[in-house]
């Protein structure tokens, strides 16, 4: 089987092999720690609290929904998504998550900073935003 390198010069090999480590660690790190701010009301930006028409459905309802876990800072719009399946897009090692929320017509991204230290312990909160998405 050839190896495929990637524009950066890592085998995709490589890569699936520090995402299998990531994920490992992540199964026996300590869970990330419960956020200061708890009135999830206040950790939500004005920007989705206002719900406009053009929003995909639910979209205040899943707002609410992330701002709820302890473990979320914040939830935060930014400029719509072409993509309109939900999934979590983007995973920082700081805590930062960005997730599409789409209804299959329309989508929008969604940044969620949580308390996660470290890719492990943030992709162990993806994995709990991720079960979300599906619901």
């Amino acid at each position: 089987m050839p190896t495929i390198i990637t524009t950066t010069g890592t085998s995709l090999l490589t890569l699936w092999s520090r995402v299998r480590q990531q994920q490992e660690l992540a199964e026996i790190v300590a869970e990330a720690p419960a956020s200061e701010t708890t009135n999830s009301s206040d950790k939500i930006s004005s920007l989705l609290q206002e719900v406009k028409h053009h929003y995909p459905k639910n979209t205040g309802k899943f707002a609410q929904t992330m701002a709820s876990l302890s473990v979320v800072e914040s939830v935060m719009g930014e400029p719509f998504a072409n993509p309109t399946l939900k999934r979590v897009k983007h995973v920082g090692e700081d805590g930062l998550m960005k997730v599409i929320w789409g209804d299959y017509d329309k989508a929008v991204n969604i940044i969620i900073q949580t308390t996660g230290k470290g890719k492990a312990q943030t992709l162990k909160v993806a994995s709990l935003i991720h079960s979300l998405l599906e619901k």
